[in-house]
């Protein structure tokens, strides 16, 4: 039950984010996304049905990430992901 709750608010919080908050990670995390390059990801995210929890959605987002911008933007991307797991201890949901 707890798992499902904290999967919905994963979930809401990614559909919800906003290009300056993306921009902003992606800071954090060693990589530059500009204003249309953040905006063509959310546009993708939003229009998708995606599912952070399973693998092969993660996979296609990280494949449109890296067509928009380029492979190591997407690698950075994919270590931001698997970082913000560790930091709320979510491992073993994913």
């Amino acid at each position: 039950m707890v798992k499902r709750i904290i999967q919905q608010m994963v979930k809401q919080k990614v559909n919800q984010l906003t290009t300056t908050e993306l921009i902003q990670y992606g800071k954090q995390y060693g990589f530059t996304l500009t204003k249309a390059e953040a905006e063509k990801i959310l546009k993708y995210i939003r229009s998708k049905s995606l599912d952070p929890f399973k693998e092969e959605d993660r996979l296609k987002l990280l494949k449109k990430i890296a067509q928009i911008t380029d492979d190591q933007t997407a690698k950075k991307a994919h270590k931001l992901f698997k970082d913000m797991i560790k930091q709320y201890g979510m491992e073993d949901m994913f």
